[in-house]
């Protein structure tokens, strides 16, 4: 069996948060709601990168996905105001150099989601993302 963590990120509320647990089995995908969240509470990135890599562990899932802005824009891609995967894909939110973006009002998502991000990586949750698009 193959599992995944699939997170749809937010950052007002904890119950915004979505997650689902997809399982490989017998042929199939097999997906299930998971709420490792407690409370209505503003979400900090530090409780929900511990959550995720709790949930991740217990579930024995090999990734977790996050639906949310990894990085800042690199300021050598050629690019004034959006990441290239962002111009491609025609995304309405737009990520700049580190604190800016388009829309202004994106941009607490948008700290949130690289916080989220980068207290995974530092649990090890990136090198294992790495080991799988290197292969």
């Amino acid at each position: 069996m193959t599992a995944v963590l699939s997170v749809d990120l937010a950052c007002k509320r904890y119950s915004d948060i979505g997650v689902m647990l997809l399982e490989h089995r017998r042929g199939a995908i097999y997906a299930t709601r998971v709420l490792p969240f407690r409370g209505d509470d503003c979400p900090t990135p530090v409780a929900v990168a511990e959550a995720l890599a709790d949930c991740a562990d217990r579930a024995g899932a090999a990734l977790i996905m996050l639906d949310g802005s990894q990085a800042w824009k690199s300021s050598s891609n050629g690019l004034k105001y959006a990441r290239k995967c962002e111009a491609e894909l025609a995304t309405q939110g737009k990520t700049g150099l580190p604190g800016q973006c388009t829309p202004l009002t994106y941009l607490r998502f948008l700290q949130f989601s690289i916080s989220v991000f980068d207290d995974l990586a530092a649990r090890g949750w990136a090198r294992l993302l790495q080991l799988i698009l290197l292969r």
